[in-house]
């Protein structure tokens, strides 16, 4: 009678260590499960934020002719020493060929004679200059808020990580373009406006090598757990 009653005891106690041991597991798989489910959707969102900020920055960010006609005239341009008066100075046939280039953005409302067959023109572009463009990182935030970098590939998170930093730069200069136009430094605009636009292409360029390679970012090291 003892012999069996450890015997019972024993069964009891494997059932119950079984049991416990069971139920860890199929909460480790169901938190484990809805934590994948958590970073699939922060990672939809993620990619919809960068594609919709890539198009944005396209579609309203400085103007491809603006930045041509800035380059064209730079050669030419005059900035009075209060840096609030602009001109440019050259020859009929130097602003003729630059009237032939942009005949729609760019024109010369009045001129007067300057020295050695030049003259100083007065200088209108009119092609929509540069449009404030606003870039999210919203879905960003809240996926490292919500813990979840450490549930995505470790490639994918130092993509984001760079493209979200040079992002910030891009608005960083943005800020300082928008300080030139209020303060109407011509010199500081003309040149905070070139760094501006090469951080565009960059950033745009950024945007379309992290979306070619977005798969990396599928997780399938936690594909067994889901």
């Amino acid at each position: 009678m003892k012999q069996l009653n450890w015997k019972f005891l024993l069964v009891e106690v494997l059932f119950l260590v079984g049991g416990l041991f069971l139920a860890m597991k199929v909460d480790e798989w169901s938190t484990n499960r809805r934590l994948n489910k958590r970073r699939a959707i922060a990672l939809k969102n993620i990619r919809l934020e960068i594609e919709r900020n890539k198009e944005d920055l396209e579609t309203q960010g400085d103007n491809e002719e603006y930045y041509e006609i800035v380059v064209a005239i730079a050669p030419y341009l005059e900035i009075e020493d209060d840096q609030k008066d602009i001109y440019v100075e050259a020859s009929q046939t130097e602003v003729q060929s630059l009237r032939d280039s942009f005949p729609e953005g760019l024109s010369f409302p009045d001129s007067s004679r300057a020295t050695g067959g030049r003259y100083q023109y007065d200088v209108e572009i009119d092609v929509g200059g540069f449009n404030y463009v606003q870039l999210g990182d919203i879905a960003w935030e809240a996926t490292k808020i919500g813990n979840l970098i450490d549930r995505i590939e470790f490639e994918c998170v130092e993509d984001l990580l760079a493209l979200y930093k040079m992002q910030e730069r891009f608005l960083e200069h943005q800020e300082r373009y928008i300080e030139t136009l209020i303060e109407e430094d011509f010199t500081k605009m003309f040149n905070q406006f070139m760094v501006l636009h090469e951080f565009g292409n960059v950033l745009k360029e950024t945007y379309e090598e992290t979306l070619d390679s977005y798969e990396k970012c599928s997780g399938k090291r936690f594909a067994d757990e889901s």
